[in-house]
């Protein structure tokens, strides 16, 4: 017998922000809420991502606007 369970309602919202590289990972930053221009500069620009750009050399910063 194959049970299915199946889930009714609202499904929850989960965002993360990540950056990759060769050979590198930034950490993975989970965002709760909404994001906006304020959130994405205070709580994942200047904490993750540029810590991450400066520890790298030759990089090139693609936003993909997802």
């Amino acid at each position: 017998m194959c049970i299915r369970h199946r889930h009714i309602g609202p499904s929850p919202d989960v965002m993360v922000w990540d950056a990759i590289g060769y050979k590198s990972q930034s950490p993975l930053s989970r965002i709760d809420g909404t994001l906006n221009r304020a959130r994405y500069i205070s709580g994942v620009l200047r904490p993750v991502a540029l810590p991450f750009i400066r520890a790298l050399r030759n990089l090139t910063f693609q936003q993909d606007n997802a």
